[in-house]
């Protein structure tokens, strides 16, 4: 997850399991602005880039300032 200048956050990552509903609940978020995901049910990689919100926003900023790491899951 990074940061970027138009306050956007870009964010890749690797899955598995249905890459069809990962692909759909991606497309309803009106956070969402973009997305691209390659592979199938037995792994993926995606890229995401959605509209910072202010604790994401703040999290980004204090780990440019710290040795912390952020991991996400979707349930």
């Amino acid at each position: 997850m990074e940061l970027l200048d138009n306050d956007t956050v870009a964010m890749f990552a690797k899955g598995r399991g249905n890459v069809e509903a990962f692909c759909q609940v991606l497309s309803e978020l009106e956070e969402v602005l973009e997305f691209s995901v390659t592979g199938d049910d037995a792994g993926f990689f995606s890229y995401t880039r959605y509209a910072a919100d202010d604790l994401t926003r703040m999290l980004m900023q204090d780990r440019r300032e710290s040795s912390y790491l952020i991991r996400g899951w979707l349930v």
